[in-house]
Parts: C-alpha cells; structure tokens; sequence
C-alpha cells in the first residue's frame, strides 16, 4: 500500500531530502516535486488475488478512497458483498478498468506468466502496475 500511495503522491523526494538533511526552501520547490502527484481519491486499484494480503490492500485502499475492483477466479461468489468490492469476470476486464493494478497472488503453474506483453499492452501507459511480496 505504501509503494501505491507513494506513486500517486510522490513522497519518495521529500522522504530523501529529509534523511539526507535538506530543508525545503520554498513553496515552488514542493510544487515542483507534487507536479507530478495525482489524486487518489475517484481512482480505481484493480487487486489480482483477493487472498489474505490481497484483502487487506484492497480494504485500506478503500479507506484512501480508491474504488476497487478484484479478479480471483478461485473465491467464493459473495465475498465482494461482504467486502464492499466490485469482481471483474476477466483479467482484461480488470486492466482495462483500473488505473493501478496490484498483485497478490501466489506464483504457480497456472498464473506463471499472467502478467505479459500481451496483458502489458492492454494497460493505458499512464496506469500504475505492481507486485504484491
């Protein structure tokens, strides 16, 4: 979830200006960094395994106002009603819906290779994609 939130706001400049003892000097200087930063509230994180880790992301990303969508082809119907989330049927549902896109499901034999150049391409370039430890 950090690594989601510091995309979409950029911390990572002032977290290292700050350990490496630099003070911010001006205004500009913070517009010049959160150029760049895009508001999360209205965005939707698409979440690829709603297992443990994936549920968690997906509940604090709720929280942070995101609109999240889910693909897990091995959950039990009802969940994204007792969750509050929104299933996709597809994986490309999912990637063409989502701004970012998270993963979290285990490797195996049957989603080795699920994210590809195939499925890279039908993300728009602007989106967001990341991997779940």
């Amino acid at each position: 979830m950090c690594h989601i939130l510091n995309l979409y706001r950029r911390t990572t400049w002032l977290h290292q200006a700050l350990r490496e003892g630099t003070r911010v000097q001006s205004v500009e200087q913070i517009r010049e960094v959160a150029s760049g930063a895009a508001r999360i509230r209205g965005e939707t994180l698409g979440v690829i395994g709603l297992g443990r880790v994936g549920q968690a992301v997906a509940l604090r990303a709720k929280a942070f106002g995101f609109n999240v969508l889910f693909y897990d082809p091995y959950l039990a119907d009802g969940t994204e009603r007792a969750l509050g989330l929104q299933r996709v049927s597809t994986l490309q549902d999912l990637l063409f819906h989502s701004d970012c896109v998270t993963l979290h499901c285990g490797l195996n034999e049957h989603n080795h290779h699920l994210i590809n150049d195939f499925t890279v391409k039908q993300v728009c370039p602007q989106d967001r994609l990341g991997r779940g430890g």
